[in-house]
């Protein structure tokens, strides 16, 4: 009985760190980036000190460095403010999203970053190395033609940057690991 459980025990360990390398080439290929600015604008505009806003990039195949290329896209979604309304890029502007232009730039978390990302109309997003942004989406104005405007339309602010988002862990590598410990256990016990 010990033989059998220490085999189906070492049987689910390399089970487990299959999937563990399974899951960790699968989020290699997906890249997910955080960003968070400070809208000066929005401050301005809310009469406030500061005014963050978030968005989320999410790239397919991207090694953190490299130049950035409209193959890398997959989405990109926009917290709003209160001057410009939240808003999602996609390929192909399914289900109401913007549909994506183009991509440039480089990313390295906490490091040298770029994005300049294009969509519809000319409406678009921007981070410069010096951490300078901007964005042009329609705002509370209404404004759909993709002319920019101070008043309603337009987000800009001096201190922005993305991060690297830390990955949750697949719920079935979890499970695994939990019963190649219980499996571990009860054989050390046992022996």
């Amino acid at each position: 009985m010990v033989s059998v459980l220490g085999s189906w025990g070492r049987g689910v360990v390399a089970a487990g760190l299959l999937l563990l390398g399974a899951s960790g080439a699968a989020q290699a290929q997906t890249s997910v980036f955080n960003f968070v600015g400070d809208c000066t604008d929005c401050a301005a505009a809310a009469d406030t000190t500061s005014f963050e806003v978030r968005a989320t990039l999410v790239l397919d195949g991207y090694m953190q460095g490299a130049e950035l290329t409209d193959e890398n896209f997959v989405a990109f979604a926009y917290s709003g403010s209160n001057l410009v309304n939240p808003y999602q890029v996609l390929v192909g502007g399914v289900g109401g999203a913007h549909e994506f232009s183009a991509l440039s730039g480089s990313i390295i978390s906490g490091g040298r970053q770029e994005v300049y990302l294009l969509f519809g109309n000319g409406l678009g997003f921007g981070l410069t190395l010096t951490g300078a942004w901007y964005t042009c989406s329609p705002g509370p104005g209404g404004d759909t033609n993709g002319s920019c405007n101070l008043s309603f339309n337009l987000d800009v602010g001096t201190a922005g940057s993305f991060a690297a988002a830390v990955p949750e862990p697949a719920s079935l590598t979890m499970a695994l690991c939990g019963l190649a410990a219980l499996a571990w256990r009860r054989r050390a016990a046992a022996a």
